[in-house]
């Protein structure tokens, strides 16, 4: 679990990323599980980066916001 208080995320985003979030019980979507149920609760800004050319629409919704 995270400390409290504010904290940014950075999600390194290529399409093994991709393809791996959209996996269930992968360990990338489990992460990223992790990640929101710790966004919602506090201050937590989750920001990707594109490593590749990838459409916005590709991304796991969590990191299309």
């Amino acid at each position: 679990m995270l400390r409290e208080g504010h904290a940014d995320v950075l999600c390194v985003c290529d399409s093994d990323f991709v393809n791996s979030a959209s996996r269930p019980n992968s360990g990338v979507a489990r992460e990223l599980e992790i990640v929101a149920a710790e966004a919602s609760r506090r201050d937590v800004r989750i920001i990707p980066l594109l490593v590749e050319n990838l459409n916005e629409s590709a991304l796991p919704a969590l990191l299309a916001d």
